[in-house]
């Protein structure tokens, strides 16, 4: 585990904390709940994007090898 918790889990915690400031009346934990659900907001939406690269329909009796050993470069073999 990281020194920062996942997204959803910032998320919930923040959520929880902030309604037990609202709750208790407790300025501070409704801030820092805040804080937190807007952090984990925030590292969701900012997560990187996923692209496709390449799309290909394989007939069936046949194989498609996938090889990725950099972010980089990408080795398709089709095998028939």
């Amino acid at each position: 585990m990281g020194l920062i918790p996942e997204p959803s889990s910032l998320v919930t915690s923040g959520v929880s904390k902030l309604f037990r400031g609202l709750r208790t009346g407790d300025q501070r934990a409704l801030l820092a709940g805040a804080a937190m659900a807007a952090l984990g907001l925030w590292r969701r939406s900012s997560a990187p994007k996923r692209t496709l690269i390449h799309r290909e329909v394989v007939k069936e009796g046949s194989s498609l090898v996938i090889r990725n050993a950099d972010p980089v470069r990408v080795e398709v073999r089709r095998l028939d």
